[in-house]
């Protein structure tokens, strides 16, 4: 089986003195890059009169070292957007022919005026959703420097893009370059398509971040990955700590997790409230690489599963979840004006983590976490901070974040 699945359950005063906290953990051993999956891709490439001279020039150079990675298996769109979208690929075979052809039209671009982002997720998905590939996860990632000036402005309009999107089988991840783009607007449409937001601080970034997403799609050894969590009697609630899609389905709370790629893990975190040691039954169900359907037969989780390792596993992931929701208000408040707040936003979850520290917990992997909270919280207390060093910390944490809270930030696993 491609998909390994770890479970834990503890009980842990120090967080929750009445809740059970239940981590589900999947991953999959690294692959052989013979058996890797087919990819079906679709890159939309800003190129408005922002991108102009080094950034669109580092994007198609990107653009045309991603073709090294894929062959004739693979299906590759790609969308040149300003005030309106141009389709460069359509979603054809990436074979000998196509890759030269591609790659005199992306060397052929020019700079143009506008930025219409929600034109260039509906050209991407429409030419993604237009073909099946057996073993394929549609996937596509957007790539600007700027805010949408022309058609679809609004967070709300391209979020609903994003979630139609992910309602035909279709993820969407974002990376903003520089520091001109709207973060929130990427960050939750990345959410909305079930995808990664990536900060770039440079176009020194561009590359690495369009390869790390075409292997993620070519690499995922299960898609669809769904954990059902169905409460014992004694179990009054259960909530998701993690932000990730959920629903109620049969009498249990349905968590979608989404893709696991070879050689790495994603988990899914949550607090039941109840009496009792049994929390339920846990069932988790997946689509493999070569399209058939996985049931994991259904187990019985009680407080103790996992033993200590799992408890000291629950306790960080809780604590960056924490950390990542006060970044994400501390931000907030500091964007306001109010930093006096936001700094103490950051010391209430310091003084969290401390006390799981003084509790016995993981005190070199806590560090980790604690490290970023007293940096960010430091340059807000900071009254000479110039606004371009807050603004590229705020976009950095924003990144983090985002990948905390969906379960995005891959631990890779060798």
């Amino acid at each position: 089986m491609p998909l390994d699945v770890e479970l834990a359950a503890a009980r842990i005063p120090e967080i929750d003195p009445q809740g059970i906290l239940m981590r589900a953990r999947f991953s999959a051993p690294p692959a052989p890059a013979q058996e890797r999956r087919p990819a079906q891709f679709a890159l939309l490439i800003d190129r408005s009169s922002s991108m102009s001279g080094a950034p669109l020039a580092a994007a198609v150079d990107a653009a045309t070292q991603m073709l090294g990675r894929l062959d004739d298996r693979d299906r590759l769109t790609v969308v040149a957007f300003d005030g309106h979208a141009v389709v460069l690929a359509d979603g054809a075979p990436v074979d000998a022919t196509q890759k030269e052809a591609l790659e005199a039209r992306l060397r052929a671009l020019v700079p143009g005026v506008g930025t219409n982002i929600g034109a260039a997720v509906t050209a991407g998905v429409a030419t993604l959703s237009r073909v099946l590939l057996r073993g394929a996860q549609p996937h596509l990632l957007l790539l600007t420097d700027g805010e949408p000036s022309v058609g679809a402005r609004s967070v709300h309009e391209l979020v609903s893009l994003g979630q139609a999107a992910q309602r035909q089988g279709i993820t969407i991840s974002t990376a903003g370059v520089g520091s001109r783009y709207d973060t929130e607007l990427l960050a939750r449409l990345a959410e909305a398509g079930g995808g990664s937001f990536h900060h770039l601080p440079t176009i020194d970034h561009i590359a690495a971040v369009i390869m790390r997403e075409v292997d993620g799609v070519s690499t995922a050894a299960a898609s669809d990955v769904a954990l059902y969590v169905a409460p014992a009697a004694e179990i009054s609630t259960v909530e998701l700590v993690h932000r990730l899609p959920t629903q109620h389905k049969e009498g249990s709370l349905r968590v979608q997790v989404g893709e696991v790629c070879a050689g790495s893990s994603r988990s899914a975190l949550l607090l039941a409230r109840g009496n009792g040691t049994d929390l339920g039954q846990v069932r988790v169900s997946f689509e493999e690489s070569s399209g058939g359907s996985q049931l994991v037969a259904p187990r019985a989780v009680k407080v103790g599963e996992g033993g200590e390792e799992g408890r000291q596993a629950i306790a960080l992931d809780w604590l960056n979840l924490r950390i990542a929701d006060a970044l994400d208000r501390g931000w907030h408040l500091a964007v306001a004006q109010r930093a006096t707040q936001a700094v103490q936003t950051l010391e209430e979850v310091l003084v969290i983590a401390g006390r799981l520290r003084g509790a016995g917990f993981n005190a070199e992997e806590l560090q980790t976490a604690i490290e970023r909270v007293e940096a960010t919280r430091a340059l807000m207390a900071r009254a000479d901070a110039e606004r371009a060093e807050l603004e590229a910390a705020r976009r950095a944490d924003k990144a983090y974040t985002h990948g905390t809270m969906v379960s995005r930030v891959f631990r890779r696993d060798e």
